[in-house]
């Protein structure tokens, strides 16, 4: 896009996205770097006096620009900057575009990497969890038996009634 626009070609070639990229880079030029405020930089978008609003969405980045609209913003840059300083502006742009680029591709590159590292972390369960499942094992064997031992020491001090069987395993594989 950036050479596109130092090669002085028509913005109408590059894509709807690219374009919405290149015009927020420019009006944030317009207004940080050149010093220009939101009405003037809407009045480049419109053509005439822009109204408050329209100056409001400019300075709050609420405004698309189009083709045409992104073609002024370039020659109001241009004509605010200078043909040396908007030359090395783009030049700065499309090294920093070029250095993101590079980043993006760097992460991904890793993304797959990244996502089996998020994948196991998310179903290998962390060592506390461990530890908790542990003492409530423990527990509900310390429970079991606590019963255990109870029921036995019911049955050791209460013997069967008469007419009763008897739940002694012998006893029940002999009922069955």
């Amino acid at each position: 896009a950036w050479a596109v626009l130092v090669a002085g070609g028509d913005p109408a070639t590059l894509p709807a996205d690219v374009l919405e990229v290149v015009s927020i880079e420019l009006m944030t030029a317009l207004q940080d770097e050149w010093g220009l405020d939101a009405g003037k930089v809407a009045r480049v978008f419109l053509g005439r006096k822009a109204t408050r609003q329209e100056a409001q969405d400019v300075a709050n980045w609420n405004y698309t620009a189009e083709a045409s609209e992104v073609a002024a913003l370039v020659a109001e840059a241009v004509r605010v900057a200078g043909v040396t300083a908007w030359g090395r502006w783009v030049a700065e742009q499309q090294f920093m575009a070029t250095r993101k680029a590079v980043q993006v591709r760097a992460v991904a590159a890793r993304l797959p990497d990244l996502l089996r590292q998020e994948v196991a972390q998310a179903t290998e369960p962390s060592t506390k969890r461990l530890e908790k499942v542990a003492r409530y094992e423990a527990h509900l064997e310390r429970v079991l038996y606590r019963a255990l031992r109870e029921l036995e020491a019911m049955r050791l001090t209460d013997p069967v009634p008469a007419g009763q069987p008897d739940m002694q395993p012998d006893t029940l594989t002999a009922l069955n």
